[in-house]
């Protein structure tokens, strides 16, 4: 298949790009990402994404709004509890637009293979959205091959992040690491 693979950073890309090579689908990726916060993070994670498609010999088109945060604060701030729903279906939106009117067979996403990401949602904005725009969500669960993006990124050494992207995961992020070394103190006998 012709496939048009939205790319969320480099490092999940790496097996995803090669499993999917290996099966003989054509690849085009696809970067949009408009949630990554702040605009450095952006950067950084686009700049891995593309340092690996040039490695692999295939091309990623880069979305002009990628970095334009709007879109995704006026999808999201609507109901911050199914930020993370409203997150995939306005990125898979995009992607299935962009795959229909250019007459590829699929399009998927590279973020199936998080074990941190919410498979069920994915899922159900990229049929949603493919369903909408005329185009087919290729869905395919890779979580079991996640520990492989970790070597894969490592020998093109390739920018990897810790958090999601977007500032709630990151403040969530800051959170649980500071709670976690608040119970490290407690078992110094500082907290009861």
């Amino acid at each position: 298949m012709r496939i048009l693979l939205h790319t969320c950073c480099g490092p999940c890309s790496t097996y995803v790009v090669k499993h999917k090579q290996a099966a003989g689908h054509d690849l085009t990726g696809w970067f949009y990402n408009p949630n990554i916060h702040p605009a450095t993070e952006h950067e950084k994670r686009m700049e891995a994404a593309k340092s690996l498609y040039a490695n692999r010999g295939l091309k990623l088109w880069v979305d002009d709004t990628s970095n334009s945060p709007s879109n995704w604060l006026e999808a999201v701030e609507a109901d911050p509890q199914t930020r993370c729903y409203r997150c995939y279906r306005l990125r898979l939106g995009r992607v299935a637009e962009v795959a229909a009117t250019n007459g590829f067979d699929a399009f998927s996403t590279t973020l199936l293979i998080s074990p941190f990401q919410k498979h069920d949602l994915i899922k159900q904005a990229g049929e949603e959205m493919g369903s909408h725009y005329g185009a087919f969500f290729h869905y395919e669960d890779l979580r079991p091959y996640f520990r492989a993006t970790y070597q894969l990124a490592q020998e093109l050494r390739l920018y990897r992040q810790n958090y999601c992207g977007c500032h709630y995961s990151l403040t969530e992020r800051g959170l649980e690491h500071g709670r976690k070394k608040l119970l490290a103190g407690n078992s110094h006998g500082l907290l009861e």
